[in-house]
């Protein structure tokens, strides 16, 4: 069976090795408005995150759909980019939401 690839930012690894899980946060364009969340969606917009590389615009980091991939799972060769370095502040505030919803659980 066929699946597409889809985006996601990374924040976690579980270990520095070859192989490993990686904890994630999906992106999505979630086009009906009334399931994104007014805090939890972060937008990414192609103008203020040009080196994204997504191709839907907007885009949403979704803060609350944390979830867990192996690293054998992940497609490098579609690789968007490397956000924490390219964008610290967005990165930093994306990650204190995530951390955020697992606290009020």
């Amino acid at each position: 069976m066929k699946t597409k690839a889809r985006p996601m930012l990374f924040i976690k690894s579980e270990n520095d090795t070859m192989y490993s899980d990686y904890t994630t946060l999906p992106v999505s364009k979630v086009s009906c408005s009334r399931y994104r969340d007014a805090y939890y969606d972060e937008k990414i917009t192609k103008e203020s995150f040009p080196d994204t590389n997504l191709n839907d615009d907007p885009s949403y980091i979704r803060c609350h759909k944390i979830s867990t991939v192996s690293s054998r799972e992940v497609d490098k060769a579609n690789y968007l980019c490397d956000f924490k370095s390219l964008y610290p502040e967005k990165y930093s505030e994306i990650v204190n939401k995530a951390q955020k919803y697992l606290e009020d659980i």
